[in-house]
């Protein structure tokens, strides 16, 4: 039997989703699931992922028992087996269904379960529970969900978020995903795309009018932004390689970024139990980048080797935090802005990758590593940009030794914690900067800064006392407040001193 009645369950319980599943959308956004590949569900319901996918041009194909259980069970590139372990009853029923999904990927399976540290209430019932709806749920922790598909397949699952796993082939898929992702994250950066940029007419008149101006140019004061958008990716990209490319320095910057990044991606195999890769198993453009980085691949692999001993080492990755050009040292931890990871020293750049090969990869706005290398945290700022102090809306931490993770969630807090100097956060190039400066510049100005409250609602009551407010990224005198002594109608804030400088990497205040 395959478990067919179970399934059955799940579907009358389910409602009809009119959107791409997780786990499918996921493994497009991350190029697993490529145009040109076939695609299978494996337990497709009511069959939406197929529908839409079909509509971007996909030969996609679906099996239920429920709602196609005419179908065929085909073999595919792809195939996708999405919250369906979760509603088998049977532990041996539950092992066949992997098995026979895993057996019709000609590359990759994509498998998705339920994750939760707190089950659902329901009378016990085999391995899991029923639900008061009637429904069977089979819970799985993260640990015992990547423990579970490697004891049943034999192969060790890439973790690519909470409760979704990417069980690949062969090696060299496998590698192929890796690269991709680890090596992959720059592209912005790499000096093929710096030589391209440099050389494109329109690109040479915007370097021109920013040598002119001694920095780089907003949108509206240079008409062809949108252009260069389309031809480089987007508006903050042609910022950044702007930017690069009038730093003198910035080759030598980016080469030994890219050497830190060659060498995360080499230990990070070997922690995942990998083998190096063949040379032959490699992109031509990383291959030539290991080779001139180190003089051959062999030493590149001689390097990752002696590179292995520091990690885990808490000396060694304190040094990498205070060594670190990027980031926000505080006495603990050191946090840094997901657009800047790719800049951290390569030990961190490995912690980082340690932490998500217990989790998979996550788009939170802030990493903070623990100065002991012990720990790793994600942390949502959802509004970063837009919001001049954003507050906490979710954290996962991660305990590297253990192997485990405990979530928090801040969303409906009245009280949460929010951020101060985000220029600390980021890179010297990123498109935001200026802006955070100059609201931390007016805010040390104003003496809110010095014992800054961590929390948002001392932190409202701090301004409200100082009869202040922040609209945007600009702090101004509160609407009604009386003009102080020897104020001007626009001299709002307390001039700076000149001496005073805002610093880059504070030691209080998160």
């Amino acid at each position: 039997m395959t478990g067919s009645g179970v399934v059955v369950a799940r579907h009358k319980t389910a409602m009809k989703r009119m959107r791409m599943s997780r786990p499918t959308a996921q493994a497009l956004s991350e190029s697993v699931l490529r145009k040109g590949d076939t695609f299978f569900d494996y337990g497709c319901g009511h069959g939406v992922d197929v529908a839409l996918l079909r509509a971007e041009g996909f030969a996609a194909t679906g099996w239920d028992p429920h709602f196609a259980p005419a179908e065929k069970k085909v073999d595919a590139d792809v195939v996708n087996l999405g919250f369906v372990l979760n509603v088998i009853e049977r532990a041996v029923e539950r092992q066949h269904a992997l098995r026979d999904a895993f057996a019709l990927a000609r590359r990759v399976l994509v498998v998705a379960v339920r994750v939760e540290k707190n089950l659902l209430a329901g009378e016990d019932f085999e391995d899991g529970v029923l639900t008061k709806h009637g429904g069977f749920q089979k819970f799985f922790t993260q640990s015992e969900f990547r423990e579970y598909v490697e004891a049943i397949l034999g192969v060790k699952p890439e973790l690519a978020g909470i409760g979704v796993a990417y069980v690949f082939k062969s090696e060299e898929a496998r590698h192929a995903y890796l690269s991709a992702r680890l090596l992959g994250r720059r592209l912005e950066f790499r000096t093929e795309l710096l030589d391209l940029f440099a050389k494109d007419a329109l690109a040479q008149e915007l370097l021109a009018k920013c040598r002119a101006r001694a920095r780089v140019l907003r949108r509206a004061e240079f008409e062809g932004f949108a252009a260069l958008a389309e031809r480089f990716g987007s508006e903050d990209r042609v910022r950044r390689l702007a930017a690069r490319l009038l730093d003198p320095d910035a080759l030598a910057a980016l080469r030994e970024e890219r050497k830190a990044a060659l060498l995360t991606y080499l230990v990070t195999s070997r922690l995942r139990g990998l083998a190096y890769p063949k040379a032959s198993m490699l992109a031509n453009d990383v291959l030539a980048d290991l080779r001139t980085a180190w003089g051959t691949y062999e030493r590149a692999k001689a390097a990752a080797e002696e590179f292995m001993f520091l990690v885990g080492q808490s000396d060694a990755v304190n040094i990498a935090c205070q060594a670190s050009a990027v980031g926000k040292l505080l006495p603990e931890d050191l946090y840094v802005h997901r657009s800047a990871v790719a800049q951290l020293p390569a030990l961190l750049q490995v912690v980082v990758e340690m932490g998500r090969l217990v989790v998979g990869p996550q788009e939170a706005e802030i990493v903070k590593i623990a100065r002991d290398g012990r720990s790793l945290s994600f942390l949502w700022y959802p509004q970063f940009d837009e919001v001049a102090h954003p507050t906490l809306d979710k954290s996962l931490r991660v305990h590297l030794p253990r192997a485990d993770f405990q979530f928090r969630d801040f969303s409906a807090s009245t009280n949460p914690p929010l951020l101060h100097r985000k220029e600390a956060f980021v890179s010297e190039d990123y498109a935001h900067r200026g802006r955070f400066l100059r609201l931390t510049a007016a805010e040390e100005r104003a003496g809110l800064l010095g014992s800054a409250p961590g929390f948002q609602t001392e932190w409202l009551a701090l301004l409200a006392s100082k009869e202040l407010q922040i609209a945007g990224h600009t702090l101004r005198r509160s609407k009604g407040a009386p003009s102080r002594p020897h104020e001007g109608s626009k001299a709002t804030i307390p001039p700076k001193p000149r001496s005073a400088t805002p610093t880059a990497r504070p030691s209080s205040s998160s």
